[in-house]
Parts: structure tokens; C-alpha cells; sequence
């Protein structure tokens, strides 16, 4: 009779080996046979999960590496807002290095903030752009952005 110990590994070994083949969702990656994922979309969508849970992680480092857009992408439709990104941007750097990042996260992201916050991420991009920025264009997007908080 097989005990319980051999039967939970007999059922894992089956459920990778069904990764493996027929789903492709594992494949071998070194020579040795250690496995990884097949699909980088795998990869990007735990590691989305990662930066949901592990508050230690700095988003923002993120954003400016091409590399982790599908991560960024998966982390936007995973938060209910997008809202306290944006501030944080807008507030310590210039929006326009992290416009195209942020504003595809937030065109996948929450669709209730989504027109307020492209506005206020295009509104800093030029503003960042401008030189020098006109006074009262910043008052009025420091007010547009008071408004959504």
C-alpha cells in the first residue's frame, strides 16, 4: 500500500510533468533538466504578484526599465488605484523620464481614475518639457492634481 508521503510526491511529479507536457508552461532550461517558464508572461505576472504583496518594493525603480513592462503592466490591472504611483512620481521626479510607463499602466489600470490621471501625467510631461515652465500652467495642474486626491 502506498503511504501518503509517496502518493503527494507521485501527485507533484505528475502535476509538473503535465506542466511540462502537453502545457508548455514549464520547459527545460539548463542541460541538467532544471525547469523554468516557458512563457515570459508567467514570469512577469508572478513577479506583478511579488510587487502587490512585498510592500519593500520600490515600483518606481521599475519604471524606466523596458525590461519589466509586461511585470508593470500586470502590477496596474492587479491595483484597485494607480493614484499614489502617479503622486509619487509627480511629486519627486519628472514625469516625463516615466511617461510612456505610466501611462500605459494607467490605461490598464482602473478604468474610474483612468482620464483624470492621464491628464495629470500629460499635463507634467509638458510641463517638465517646458523651459521655463509657465507659472500659472502649474498652478493649474498642482490644482487638477489636488482635485483627484
Amino acid at each position: 500500500e502506498e503511504s501518503a508521503e509517496d502518493m503527494d510526491s507521485r501527485m507533484v511529479r505528475l502535476a509538473v510533468d503535465e506542466l511540462v507536457d502537453p502545457c508548455n508552461v514549464l520547459v527545460p532550461m539548463t542541460e541538467d533538466g532544471k525547469l523554468g517558464f516557458g512563457h515570459l508572461q508567467y514570469q512577469e505576472f508572478l513577479a506583478a504578484e511579488e510587487m502587490l504583496m512585498n510592500r519593500s518594493i520600490e515600483v518606481v525603480e521599475y519604471l524606466d526599465k523596458p525590461w519589466w513592462r509586461g511585470a508593470l503592466l500586470f502590477f496596474a490591472q492587479m491595483n484597485d488605484s494607480l493614484k499614489w504611483l502617479v503622486e509619487s512620481v509627480v511629486e519627486k521626479m519628472s514625469v516625463s523620464v516615466y511617461h510612456e510607463a505610466l501611462q500605459s499602466m494607467v490605461e490598464v489600470g482602473g478604468k474610474k481614475e483612468r482620464a483624470e490621471l492621464l491628464k495629470v501625467i500629460e499635463q507634467h510631461r509638458h510641463l517638465d518639457e517646458a523651459s521655463p515652465p509657465v507659472l500659472k500652467e502649474v498652478e493649474e495642474a498642482e490644482e487638477q492634481f489636488d482635485a483627484i486626491r
